[in-house]
């Protein structure tokens, strides 16, 4: 359980947030005293994270009490407020901090900036951890860069722009090496040293150009390198003038920088400096030496070899940087946008792709048990059949049985098939018109299709339709069990479709129980050939014909 530190003087408010960051894993201390807070930090080592209500004042104030915890300690702070005041946060963002939270939102909202702040220190303190960056017991700035697990390119989902906090990330946009190509030229042709950090100071690329005095003496000390760190912050601001030139806490050279915003959002800075008048300040060089315990000979040998430039040259040099920062970042920003666009519709596509699949699985499963159905319905009626004596019953069940095989039939050939909603009309009746040629011995089927593709709509009436007037052949069309012939033709003219079944039977005129103009099985057809809006014609002249026409 992670333990927090909370400073504030409303002791209501800090009783009901240790009961809800409790309930979220946080063990929450309170201390209402800027003396206790300090006391706390040096003798609890336990405690990972200090909140600061902004409208603490008890023994100091509070952008002053987060200064002297950080002196005592690396701990990351996060700002408590109740309203926002300009002045406030402007001397808070001088502070190493990881943020500000409005005090009486929803704890979960707390909790949230809390976890990513506890975060991103966490992949702070990787860059500067001693047993990362010590070698022989001194820190090795330039191993940050080798010592990070991964690093990130932009080839990646769009839903990693941001972290959970709503904040761009740098190393998810940029591409690191090529931001450290870019760097190095532009050092090289400027003689002056660069690098960009995170707006806290974090380092993001390597050191380009960095003197002796810097590199060798200054970053090698504890103390040196976390005042570096703490102050490059100031030197990424810019003023509606121009930016911001000021020489450095640590060895009073001159820097600058330009801040890299993005969206309205401040994401880092790219700093430059550690160049010099022609002034010789020995004496602070001397103090400073020995500030951060180091030999006092030696930093100022170092100082002396420090590049020296006018502040004039060092200005235009500092007004390039922002105009190439505004340029190149926005550009690659806008690429790398376009780029996350392509990339979520490749990801949108991929995800219909795979949804119309699963549809598509679901529909061939529904389609085979519609086929199992009507099979297992048509052999109850086959059961029944051989129960009943009655042969006109035995014969309307038959017929009935018969109308069931034909949607069956339909939904295998569906099932067999990728076909959806269309069907090949012509496979269709050529799977009818094989279960036919079982149904009798006497009877030749001759059958002409031609390919014609149709909706299920209507390939479910026309399989009907061609069932009930051959099984009405076969039963009345040649009696006493004489021979002939059944035609059926399908005839694509154009957009009309045409359907013909004929035979060489004894013709309807002539047939008992056959189709006429009064019967069930006429009714029946001619609402089936409505159901397609389609066309009936009859012929009884040497045998029968019916002639169907319909629109596909």
């Amino acid at each position: 359980m992670k333990k927090l530190l909370l400073v504030a003087e409303d002791r209501i408010f800090a009783i009901d947030k240790k009961w809800s960051y409790n309930k979220h894993g946080f063990n929450l201390v309170y201390t209402d005293s800027s003396d206790h807070a300090i006391k706390a930090i040096v003798n609890d080592s336990s405690i990972n994270l200090v909140l600061v209500d902004l409208s603490f004042e008890n023994g100091m104030h509070a952008c002053d009490c987060a200064s002297e915890i950080l002196l005592k300690k690396n701990l990351p702070i996060v700002f408590l407020t109740g309203i926002i005041e300009d002045h406030l946060i402007q001397k808070c963002e001088k502070i190493e901090s990881y943020g500000f939270i409005e005090k009486y939102s929803a704890v979960s909202l707390h909790v949230a900036v809390i976890k990513a702040a506890l975060r991103m220190h966490q992949n702070r303190k990787s860059y500067l951890n001693k047993n990362i960056f010590k070698k022989n017991g001194v820190v090795d700035f330039l191993s940050y860069k080798t010592s990070r697990d991964v690093i990130r390119s932009h080839n990646c989902s769009s839903n990693a722009i941001m972290e959970a906090n709503g904040v761009i990330d740098f190393e998810t946009v940029f591409q690191i090496d090529q931001i450290q190509k870019l760097q190095n030229d532009f050092s090289d042709a400027t003689n002056v040293a660069s690098i960009i950090t995170l707006p806290d100071g974090t380092p993001v690329t390597e050191p380009s150009n960095f003197c002796r005095l810097c590199e060798e003496i200054i970053r090698k000390t504890e103390k040196g390198l976390a005042e570096c760190i703490r102050y490059n912050p100031i030197f990424g601001e810019k003023t509606e003038d121009s930016p911001v030139i000021l020489t450095c806490k640590s060895g009073g050279l001159w820097d600058s920088g330009a801040p890299i915003c993005l969206e309205g959002q401040h994401i880092a800075n790219w700093l430059i400096g550690q160049v010099r008048n022609g002034s010789y300040p020995e004496k602070g060089m001397r103090e400073y030496a020995k500030h951060i315990g180091t030999d006092d000979e030696t930093l100022i040998k170092a100082f002396k070899d420090v590049p020296t430039m006018s502040y004039e040259q060092f200005a235009k040099i500092t007004r390039a940087l922002n105009t190439l920062v505004d340029q190149f970042f926005s550009t690659a920003y806008s690429n790398f946008q376009q780029a996350c666009s392509i990339e979520a519709m490749q990801q949108n596509e991929d995800l219909l792709k795979e949804a119309c699949n699963q549809n598509r699985i679901l529909l061939r499963e529904l389609q085979h048990r519609a086929k199992n159905s009507f099979a297992l319905i048509s052999s109850m009626i086959t059961l029944v059949i051989d129960t009943i004596t009655d042969e006109e019953a035995r014969s309307a069940l038959k017929a009935v049985s018969y109308r069931i095989s034909a949607i069956s039939d339909l939904y295998s050939l569906l099932y067999t098939t990728d076909l959806v909603k269309e069907v090949h009309l012509d496979e269709y009746l050529i799977k009818l018109c094989r279960s036919f040629e079982g149904m009798t011995d006497n009877i030749c089927f001759n059958y002409s299709f031609d390919d014609v593709i149709t909706s299920v709509r209507t390939a479910i009436p026309v399989g009907i339709i061609v069932t009930e007037l051959v099984t009405n052949a076969i039963k009345h069309a040649f009696p006493d069990s004489c021979s002939g012939s059944v035609w059926i033709r399908l005839i694509d003219e154009k957009n009309k479709i045409i359907l013909e079944i004929s035979d060489n039977g004894i013709g309807y005129n002539s047939r008992t129980g056959q189709i006429s103009c009064d019967t069930f099985g006429l009714k029946f057809i001619t609402a089936l050939v409505g159901e397609i809006d389609g066309k009936l014609t009859m012929e009884s002249k040497n045998g029968s014909m019916v002639r169907i026409e319909f629109d596909n």
